[in-house]
Formats: C-alpha cells, structure tokens, sequence
C-alpha cells in the first residue's frame, strides 16, 4: 500500500488549511495555506481588503480603515 501525504503547496484545501494558492510566496494573500492578514481568499485566489486598516504597500498607497474619500486616504 502507499501512503500518500497531504500538505500545504498541492493544490486542495485539506482540513487544517485556510487557502491554497499552490506556491510558497509570501505577500500574496496565501503563505503557508493561511490567510495573510488585510487579504481575503477563495478556494485559489486572493484578493486585498480596501477599507481593512492594513495598508499592503504593494497594491495600497494608504488604507485609513474606511472606503470614504477625500479624508486623506481615498477608497
């Protein structure tokens, strides 16, 4: 028989994972089959959380923790 091994990086979601984006980059929404914080995912793909109150410096110029403009930080 074999025994085969599930982990984080083969493309399911298996129980103890919160996301599978199939690689091992941080800063994308999915690291380690957890959801970096100011992300939100699907079963595959992430998306940034505007309005949150955590700036992602590589897809936000600020994040003031709402979607108001013209207070400083528009949505």
């Amino acid at each position: 028989s074999t025994c085969v091994f599930k982990k984080c990086g083969n493309g399911e979601i298996d129980d103890d994972e919160e996301c599978e984006d199939s690689n091992e980059n941080e800063g994308d929404g999915c690291f380690e089959c957890l959801i970096e914080k100011g992300w939100t995912c699907d079963e595959s793909s992430c998306e940034v959380i505007f309005g949150d109150g955590i700036r992602i410096s590589s897809f936000e110029e600020c994040d003031d923790g709402n979607l108001i403009d013209y207070d400083g930080c528009s949505a």
